[in-house]
């Protein structure tokens, strides 16, 4: 047996005899309330004024639902997010891409030909043995290798010309003896060789090379400025035993010394 709840409802007070206040207290049977009807979020939401009229009676006690919806913040709400369209290029636009790119790279090729023309052209041909673009840059990076030692010795000779006339005898004895450098890969190696010209020089180092030192002139290179030659010999060993870079340099040393001294 459900137990029905009571309300009181007060109403207007009176007074009675001896001006005794009297309170007049009405008593209404009220029927148990039922269980509200579960509802969503979104309806509870969207109902606020109906819940306020039924939990209040009409009689301005009503209870704000909305206080009792904890707000969380949602994902992405009130942001308009932007879609990538993906295109799908059409057959046209596909062959212009790829006729783009294959006059580029022509472009391109035409453009490395023809500045390789150029640098082959700047240099001596005994620079380049091949016409592949390995060995025109590497016959570029040799010669360049030669006109760095041979501005050097030029900003030698300019230093000579501004000291004393008894200081410059001194340098020119001391500058009979050549600059000498070697590479030697295997049986195989480059020598180079700055030195003051001199009458007969070239014919008697090459004799001097092939005779004494055993080796087999390859190629030859000559840069003349002024009184100064740079000689440059691709060479191998013929015979006798592989001789280190350093033994090389010192025997051409001696050579030269030999040969100004005559």
């Amino acid at each position: 047996m459900e137990k029905q709840g009571i309300n009181y409802m007060v109403g207007n007070c009176n007074y009675g005899e001896g001006g005794q206040e009297l309170m007049m207290v009405d008593y209404m049977l009220q029927s148990p309330t039922p269980d509200p009807p579960l509802l969503s979020f979104a309806d509870a939401m969207a109902q606020p004024s109906q819940d306020h009229q039924r939990t209040g009676m009409g009689m301005g006690m009503g209870v704000d639902t909305s206080a009792y919806f904890l707000k969380f913040p949602v994902d992405g709400a009130g942001k308009n997010k932007r879609k990538r369209v993906r295109t799908v290029k059409t057959s046209e636009e596909v062959e212009s891409q790829r006729m783009t790119h294959i006059a580029v790279e022509r472009n391109r090729r035409k453009q490395m030909n023809e500045h390789l023309r150029v640098l082959r052209s700047l240099m001596p041909n005994s620079y380049v043995q091949r016409g592949d673009q390995a060995s025109i840059i590497g016959g570029a990076i040799e010669f360049v290798r030669e006109l760095e030692q041979l501005l050097q010795c030029l900003e030698s000779q300019k230093r000579r010309r501004l000291i004393p006339a008894e200081a410059e005898e001194r340098a020119e004895s001391k500058s009979c003896l050549a600059d000498v450098e070697v590479k030697v890969a295997g049986y195989e190696g480059l020598i180079k060789i700055l030195s003051r010209r001199r009458e007969g020089q070239l014919i008697k180092t090459i004799a001097a090379l092939e005779q004494d030192l055993q080796l087999c002139i390859v190629h030859t290179n000559i840069t003349t400025i002024d009184q100064t030659v740079l000689y440059s010999f691709n060479v191998k060993v013929v015979g006798g035993e592989e001789q280190s870079a350093q033994d090389l340099a010192n025997s051409i040393q001696q050579i030269f010394s030999f040969i100004n001294a005559n």
